[in-house]
């Protein structure tokens, strides 16, 4: 399976800590029945087969890249700046969806 992003500079030898490509956004069902991969191109899943069940291309939208985690064997989390959203792996559609700073404010 391939990650879904390209570095957007070149490799930093001295300052490893100032790196934030975000390309190695991984989730895999607690089962194995799918996998998700999330960079600044866009987000794919692919069942255990390697087939690619749906995709998500950023780049053509221009989206900010999101952070991943596999909730369990039906739900995909999605964490793009202060929106959280949960989709179904299967075809993506959202499960639910909730804006961070509509529900709590600023801190």
């Amino acid at each position: 399976y391939a990650l879904y992003g390209t570095p957007g500079r070149l490799p930093h030898r001295f300052v490893p800590s100032i790196l934030g490509d975000r390309i190695n956004q991984l989730a895999v069902a607690p089962d194995g029945s799918w996998v998700a991969s999330a960079g600044n191109l866009g987000l794919v899943v692919w069942d255990t087969g390697g087939k690619e069940l749906w995709r998500r291309d950023w780049w053509k939208t221009g989206e900010p890249p999101g952070l991943l985690h596999a909730v369990g064997r039906d739900a995909l989390l999605l964490v793009r700046g202060v929106e959280v959203s949960a989709l179904s792996p299967r075809d993506g559609k959202p499960l639910w969806q909730h804006d961070m700073m509509e529900k709590f404010g600023r801190l």
